[in-house]
């Protein structure tokens, strides 16, 4: 593996390698100065075939100049050289109000559980002095595997208990969000109070039956098997935005708890088969539509497969924790009449995508426009919520916008049923009171 040296170095001329995220030149060295040598010539060293952890050279060079002040370039490239992450506006702030020598925040972060977790035999355990891991969740293998509480690679993902894994960073703060020293926006509730009275009033004008969902993260249904040294010490903004605002808006935290088995996948943030017709059915009861139609086809005649996963959380670890994965693997009763998923992904975004679903034998005429993200998404190999309406409604929409509204799409699609969804991570950023469709499809399509 590439190595960094130690010792004294010319960050201008000489910075170490990925400091930059490209390696060679560094134009941004630490303390935000242009020229001449950097403070100390603190060095990293990558971490070689011990799987240790970079070591700091922390004493000055002979004659070198030391540089004074602690800027926000320098905790955000502390952090991604230590932490393997970006740090929040929050972290930024409050480690330049702690303090204004960068030593003092590097000698912070070392010391740091994080910090220890992320550079540990291997950053999760892995492969610690070439010992094998199991990567798949069994309960009499659970101990060969990575234990609760070992973070990702990125820092991004947490292994909880019996192999449930958890997103617990990421640029939208998860954890942040269950602690009580997170702050909203200000005028949080009053933006989502003007955007769910939006789409409740125009679709009343249009005489369209209307549902909001909230789909809850992993960390609010399976809190029991959340790691002990992680707390969950407040209620998340979603369960305020549901319960305290009056506004309708569903949050099935409930109704996902009581899925036999688990509503999620185990190694990714989605929701498993069995959740994901939960999460419809609560849709369908919200609409006063029979919710045990959701399901569709019977399972009897409906092919199913089963795969090896590691899903969006599984693949951060080393090595991928996995998982087999069983769905119907067809669209059930529905065809695909207007798609255009393959153009907006080519160009590697998922906005802008708007797939349509008919299907001829549905008991409800009426038609459907989702407005959602990946919860929502319907296909063959994974079953969102719009899959499961897609077996009760006639037609259905799909338009790749979390909690989108376009009054225009609505109409001009003859809908009589409208469902905005949302994932919970999303919920601290209120969303646009409305959106043109139109133009979201052509500037995805144009990407590509």
């Amino acid at each position: 593996m590439t190595s960094w040296v130690r010792g004294r170095t010319d960050f201008q001329r000489s910075g170490p390698r990925g400091a930059n995220g490209a390696g060679g030149r560094r134009s941004d060295p630490p303390g935000g100065g242009t020229g001449g040598h950097y403070s100390d010539g603190m060095v990293w060293k990558r971490r070689g075939a011990d799987g240790a952890a970079p070591t700091p050279d922390l004493a000055p060079a002979q004659g070198a100049d030391v540089a004074m002040g602690l800027v926000s370039a320098d905790v955000a490239w502390l952090y991604r050289t230590l932490l393997g992450r970006s740090p929040s506006a929050d972290e930024v702030a409050s480690q330049r109000a702690a303090t204004d020598d960068w030593r003092a925040l590097l000698a912070s972060i070392a010391a740091s559980a994080e910090y220890k977790a992320a550079w540990s035999a291997g950053g999760n355990r892995a492969n610690a002095a070439g010992q094998a891991l199991v990567n798949v969740w069994h309960p009499d293998l659970s101990r060969f595997g990575h234990s609760p509480g070992t973070w990702s690679r990125d820092a991004e993902a947490v292994m909880g208990k019996e192999g449930w894994v958890f997103l617990g960073r990421g640029s939208n703060s998860v954890l942040d969000q269950y602690q009580s020293d997170f702050s909203l926006p200000a005028g949080w509730a009053d933006r989502w109070t003007d955007v769910v009275q939006v789409r409740r009033e125009e679709a009343e004008g249009l005489g369209a039956s209307l549902a909001l969902l909230v789909v809850p993260d992993k960390l609010s249904v399976l809190t029991g098997y959340v790691p002990d040294e992680i707390a969950l010490g407040s209620r998340p903004p979603a369960a305020a935005l549901a319960e305290d605002l009056g506004l309708g808006v569903l949050y099935p935290v409930a109704e996902l708890a009581r899925v036999p088995g688990g509503s999620y996948l185990r190694a990714d943030t989605h929701l498993s088969m069995a959740g994901n017709a939960a999460l419809a059915g609560a849709v369908l009861a919200a609409l006063s539509a029979p919710d045990q139609l959701a399901l569709g086809a019977d399972a009897g005649t409906t092919p199913l497969v089963s795969f090896v996963s590691f899903g969006d959380l599984g693949s951060r670890f080393d090595p991928p924790v996995v998982e087999v994965v069983t769905t119907f693997n067809s669209l059930g009763g529905a065809v695909i009449i207007v798609d255009n998923h393959a153009e907006v992904e080519a160009a590697g975004r998922h906005l802008g995508t708007r797939r349509v679903m008919r299907n001829a034998a549905a008991p409800d005429p009426r038609t459907v426009v989702v407005f959602g993200d990946s919860y929502s998404f319907p296909a063959s190999h994974y079953q969102g919520t719009a899959w499961y309406l897609a077996q009760y409604f006639r037609e259905v929409h799909f338009v790749w916008s979390p909690f989108g509204w376009d009054k225009g799409y609505v109409e001009e699609s003859g809908a009589g049923v409208v469902v905005c969804e949302t994932a919970e991570r999303f919920v601290p950023r209120p969303p646009a009171l409305r959106v043109d469709v139109a133009e979201l499809v052509k500037s995805a399509v144009a990407a590509s």
